[in-house]
């Protein structure tokens, strides 16, 4: 079963030969046909997407749209009238020719046209967020190639590369068999004893990187299950402090958000409201023990607001019932 590796690297591109085209994160790869490899991508294919720094994740392609003759403007050396011009971001002229190295501010522009492909692949996405690093990739590729957007790989290297971050199912040849996999979280704030980003792209990694894909209450969990927890209220500092924060898991983190999960930090081990009485899998977590870190302070700051509420709900429903 063929598998590739897309490269996609969204706002950060380099356009060296035309204005590029929309990516969509963990949905959707678009090339052309001057692109190598362009003709033998293929629906089923598995495709792992990457950037210059990261792994994003896996999926399987479900569908390739074609539209042939898309007008593109190719920009090119004045000089040498060749595509392979650099974009300096720190020095003057704007670009510099890769084979003449004539230096330039304005390229010249060809009007030409191409087939577009779009690859989607969003129903069956599997998030890997960091983890594994682009360097590691280059050992599953075909071929020694660093420069290429679509590169092949190899599916059995690529799977046990994969597998030590669970997202190696999605490398199943029986495409018809169990569940899809699923979506990554969504973004965006909410509030209840803190406000929280969730996803928050470098906090997530570092988070990731030193704790792996490891729920701090439940354990290891798939990469989509789990979002970085800041444990003072982000939007009091605005900052993202490693130190405050650990992997939750989605369920989890909403409740500790919540108030109805905390840590005591006299003996680091899971504490929750009598409102969670009547959820045994929940109630079930008290006593869970939690590692010892830097994050003992935070931890020690949102327990005593957390048990603070619980005995305010036990008086006020104390009082409601004489």
């Amino acid at each position: 079963m063929p598998a590739w590796a897309f490269k996609s690297v969204s706002d950060d591109r380099d356009w060296q030969s035309n204005d590029g085209y929309p990516d969509v994160h963990g949905s959707q790869y678009v090339y052309n046909n001057k692109v190598g490899n362009s003709q033998n991508v293929d629906r089923g294919d598995i495709v792992v997407v990457h950037d210059r720094n990261i792994v994003h994740g896996i999926s399987r392609i479900e569908d390739i749209k074609i539209e042939p003759d898309v007008k593109v403007r190719i920009r090119l050396c004045p000089n040498c009238r060749k595509t392979g011009a650099g974009l300096r971001k720190t020095r003057k002229p704007t670009y510099l020719c890769g084979k003449c190295r004539h230096e330039f501010d304005d390229p010249f522009i060809r009007h030409d046209s191409r087939t577009v492909y779009t690859a989607i692949f969003g129903t069956e996405w599997r998030s890997v967020d960091g983890p594994v690093t682009v360097e590691a990739l280059k050992s599953v590729l075909m071929v020694a190639d660093t420069q290429s957007s679509i590169r092949k790989v190899d599916p059995d290297k690529l799977a046990d590369l994969l597998g030590e971050v669970t997202v190696a199912p999605a490398l199943s040849d029986d495409s018809s068999a169990g569940t899809k996999l699923p979506k990554p979280i969504a973004g965006g704030r909410r509030r209840s004893m803190v406000t929280v980003r969730n996803n928050q792209g470098k906090f997530r990694r570092e988070l990731i990187g030193r704790d792996g894909l490891v729920c701090a209450i439940t354990g290891p969990a798939p990469s989509s299950a789990l979002q970085a927890a800041h444990l003072r209220a982000f939007a009091k500092h605005e900052t993202h402090d490693p130190d405050e924060g650990l992997m939750l898991r989605t369920d989890i983190h909403g409740l500790f958000d919540a108030g109805l999960l905390a840590i005591d930090p006299d003996t680091m081990q899971v504490v929750a409201s009598p409102e969670l009485a009547d959820y045994p899998y929940y109630w079930g977590l008290r006593g869970t023990s939690i590692k010892p870190g830097p994050w003992a302070d935070a931890l020690s700051d949102h327990f005593t607001a957390a048990s603070q509420a619980w005995i305010q709900t036990a008086v006020t429903e104390l009082a409601v019932a004489t």
